[in-house]
């Protein structure tokens, strides 16, 4: 529920109080030394006592199967099926039925080679046709880390989305984004990233105005003290470049996307223990049309007893 405690940060209009109900089940079961398989079923209830066409109540069931296969001590393998279905009430509208198939398998080689490939197709049906779509993600990734004071890495992934009937608002798409990225270990307890990303979205099959490619240079920073305190600090600064930037929905923009993410374990006495987490996260924009530069900035923090 949203108060009134901190007026100066009620600066939007959008915010609607909320109850959201969750309970989830699992069953586990090691069929052999390489061979396990999970059932688990998850039910969301959302209720707004106010809702609208933009809030609205909805209950959302997931209902999931998976294996997981060893083989050795070098490759593993993983596949699941999940089946969701989300009911909307009066806005049947936004009901759907979602069908998602993932597959993956890794393998980890001398001296210190990884490499893994994986691949997710999903199939979701909305009462209107040109929201229904087949989604395929696959995904690429090769480490070396020996287990020096460098690591280096390379991932790609990519997503195709095509709708049963387009329109201007979902039309069909590719997006590809590619990161590279070394770490440096200088000393025990603190590691150093950084590495490129580049990232494309087009339209299919044919170019339109939200086409963009993306250059940044992403940082990061962890700090690890005696088991009891973690920093992690993340940087990407870079620049959209739009296909057809002066189409009036948006412009060429700069950005710089930080956070900070905290875990302060303040007492720990056997399986009990008391933390402070805390994250904040800020993100300005600068745009060739300087009306469109905006900034958003987020944080939060938890005091969490576990037992």
């Amino acid at each position: 529920m949203y108060h009134d405690a901190f007026p100066k940060l009620s600066d939007t209009a959008y915010r609607k109080n909320y109850i959201s109900t969750t309970g989830r089940v699992l069953a586990r079961h090691d069929l052999t030394d390489w061979l396990s398989a999970d059932l688990s079923d998850a039910l969301e209830y959302q209720l707004y006592p106010d809702a609208d066409s933009f809030n609205y109540n909805y209950l959302l069931n997931r209902a999931q199967a998976s294996t997981s296969l060893r083989i050795g001590t070098a490759v593993s393998a993983d596949a699941s099926y999940q089946w969701s279905q989300r009911l909307a009430g009066a806005l049947a509208d936004q009901n759907y039925t979602d069908h998602t198939f993932r597959a993956g398998i890794d393998g980890w080689f001398e001296p210190g080679w990884q490499a893994g490939i994986s691949a997710d197709i999903a199939r979701r049906r909305y009462p209107r046709p040109d929201r229904s779509y087949w989604d395929i993600s696959p995904n690429l990734s090769l480490e070396w880390d020996p287990g020096s004071t460098l690591a280096l890495s390379v991932r790609d992934d990519a997503r195709s989305t095509v709708y049963d009937s387009t329109s201007d608002v979902y039309y069909n798409q590719f997006q590809n984004r590619l990161e590279l990225e070394a770490e440096i270990r200088p000393r025990t307890g603190i590691s150093i990233r950084l590495g490129p990303q580049f990232d494309r979205l087009r339209g299919l099959p044919a170019p339109q105005s939200d086409d963009y490619s993306e250059l940044a240079l992403a940082a990061g920073l962890d700090f690890f003290l005696n088991g009891c305190l973690w920093l992690s600090l993340d940087d990407r600064l870079g620049t959209r470049r739009y296909a057809a930037g002066d189409s009036g929905y948006q412009s060429d923009y700069r950005f710089n996307e930080a956070s900070l993410m905290a875990n302060w374990t303040i007492l720990s006495v056997g399986r009990s223990s008391l933390s402070l987490n805390g994250t904040v996260s800020v993100s300005p924009e600068w745009h060739a049309d300087e009306t469109e530069n905006l900034s958003a900035a987020t944080a939060s923090l938890e005091l969490r007893y576990g037992f």
